[in-house]
């Protein structure tokens, strides 16, 4: 798939809906140990599974998409997505957690606002995005 805007819909959609299905993982843990043990490490490895997807899609975003989105550390999340997947034994439960907790909530904020203001703008097939909002693939995500 070329990294044209036009392709950027589902790429930015799987960001949406892997950031928040990690969110809802992690949502009542307090410290990074409870977060990775709870639920036999479901919860953790879930997670860090979906970190991994929001690595790969931030890395098929087009020229405009990174450009528009440079006040986020995309290649440091790539390189989170590299280690994940490369490293798994070595990926540091701590900085999964506090990624999760204190800088997730950037990544969308600003990633459904670009999502948003590219919608306006025309740039998407409005044949699909009516399929995607009548998608059961995101239901976290509102467009």
């Amino acid at each position: 798939m070329l990294r044209e805007p036009k392709n950027d819909l589902i790429h930015l959609l799987g960001i949406l809906e892997s950031a928040s299905k990690v969110a809802e993982y992690a949502e009542g843990f307090s410290t990074a140990d409870e977060f990775l043990h709870a639920n036999h490490e479901m919860n953790y490895n879930a997670s860090l599974t979906l970190i991994a997807v929001i690595g790969e899609s931030i890395g098929k975003l087009s020229d405009l998409a990174t450009e528009a989105l440079t006040d986020l550390p995309l290649r440091r999340i790539r390189g989170m997505r590299n280690r994940i997947v490369h490293d798994y034994v070595g990926v540091d439960s701590q900085i999964v957690f506090d990624t999760i907790t204190m800088d997730l909530w950037l990544l969308k904020a600003r990633v459904q606002g670009f999502l948003e203001k590219q919608i306006q703008a025309g740039v998407f097939d409005p044949e699909e995005l009516k399929v995607v909002r009548e998608s059961h693939y995101y239901p976290r995500v509102t467009i």
